[in-house]
């Protein structure tokens, strides 16, 4: 699901996006056994918010995040000055959500 109506990104948000993307679904592909996966991209004033949802087997109780490439991913997004939330659904499955700043220090980015 994308917004509907256009907004402008920086090119180091948009790389983060794609590649938070990329890893969500290769590991909904190797870990969940999901039917259903669910890509959202909606922003606000000053946020950008990324989510990725699926009705898998969601996420294991002691999770590795190292193990599954997410450390790299929470490094990037720090590096953007946001954060990123993962784990599991109420109604079944895992998500992960990403928020990344439009601005820093009040000026935008």
């Amino acid at each position: 699901i994308l917004p509907p109506e256009e907004f402008t990104i920086p090119n180091a948000h948009r790389l983060t996006i794609y590649r938070a993307v990329q890893e969500a679904l290769t590991n909904v592909q190797r870990h969940a056994q999901a039917q259903h996966v669910w890509v959202q991209l909606s922003h606000q004033t000053d946020t950008v918010q990324l989510m990725v949802s699926d009705d898998g087997v969601g996420l294991p109780a002691h999770l590795d995040e190292n193990r599954f490439g997410l450390r790299g991913l929470r490094e990037r997004v720090a590096q953007l000055g946001g954060r990123l939330e993962l784990g599991n659904r109420d109604a079944g499955g895992a998500q992960l959500r990403v928020y990344l700043p439009l601005t820093i220090d009040g000026e935008k980015a």
